[in-house]
This record gives C-alpha cells, structure tokens and sequence, in this order.
C-alpha cells in the first residue's frame, strides 16, 4: 500500500507568517511616507531649479534680457507670485510679455505638493545676456502644504545667477507661514 503524502502549510505556519508581515509593514509605513514626502518636496523644488536654470541660459542663448516671473494671465507678472510661473523675453524690463512668441515657458505650479514666496526686491527676475541678474539676488521659500519645516526649503539666487538649495538646518529664516 502506498502513501500518499501531501506538502503544505498549516493554519499555524500561515498566521505566523501574516503576523510578522503585519509587523513588518507596521514598521516600515512611517519610514515610507517620510521618504515619499522627502521625494514630493525634492521634484518641486528642483522643477523650479530647472525652470531658473532655463531662463538663465535662455538669455545667455538668444543674447537678451529674459524675464521670470508668476502670472495669472500669461501674459503680466504678479507681484504676489500667484498663479502659473513663466519664462519670457522682456527687452524692455516691463514685466509684461510683449508678443505671444517671447513667451519661452509656463510651469503650473504643484500647489498640492506646497507654495513658494519670493523675497527680493523686486516681484520678478531679469536674466541679463550676460546670465547675471543685477540688483536682484533673491530667495524662494517652498513650503509643503502641511507646513511641516522638515520639508521647507529655500532656493537662494545670487547677483550672478547661481542658485544653491538650503533647508532649516542652514537657512534661520525659513519658516511657513500658517
């Protein structure tokens, strides 16, 4: 007579298997959010890096004055940096795009992942040909939507068009406004 052997687990071994992975995902979820968060405040603010990158080489390129700015029209800056953020050529530093075709880009700001706030003199930047921004070296302040200083940065824009990215640790006046 032969016999039949069947392989399998038993409940025992299948709930002791489900209860450590409980644990494990009861571990690792705080851990996970953080880096999901870290990961959603680094693609903002480096799209925003980007974009003063491209206006930057833009006037260097083409050999003229471009303009950064925020706009609700697409068409005049906004000095309370509302709305969508844009790149044009503005020869005549009005703050307003002169022809549809100098208009070079539009970002639409995430404003799910968090708010930016300009500070500097002026309400918008001038990009020289030279890819200089006389007079007007500047800070970006990003803000996650929950406020939460762990994931605030700054984005610092000096006289010559560099940028550099700090965080709280670095920049002492960086804060969300509730």
């Amino acid at each position: 007579m032969t016999r039949l052997r069947l392989f399998g687990y038993s409940l025992f071994e299948l709930c002791l298997v489900l209860s450590i992975s409980a644990i494990l995902v009861i571990v690792a979820l705080p851990a996970f959010q953080d880096f999901a968060q870290q990961e959603k405040t680094q693609t903002t603010v480096y799209q925003l890096v980007n974009l003063l990158n491209y206006a930057r080489l833009s006037a260097i390129k083409l050999h003229t004055a471009v303009t950064f700015c925020a706009s609700l029209d697409h068409e005049t800056c906004n000095p309370n940096w509302l709305g969508d953020f844009m790149v044009f050529i503005d020869e005549t530093a009005a703050g307003k795009v002169a022809n549809k075709k100098d208009l070079l880009r539009i970002w639409q700001v995430p404003l799910e992942q968090g708010t930016f706030r300009w500070q500097a003199k002026q309400n918008y930047l001038i990009m020289q040909p030279t890819g200089i921004n006389p007079g007007n070296a500047g800070k970006f302040y990003y803000c996650p939507v929950d406020h939460n200083l762990d994931y605030a940065r700054a984005i610092v824009i000096n006289f010559v068009g560099r940028i550099a990215i700090t965080d709280q640790q670095t920049e002492s006046k960086l804060h969300c406004d509730h």
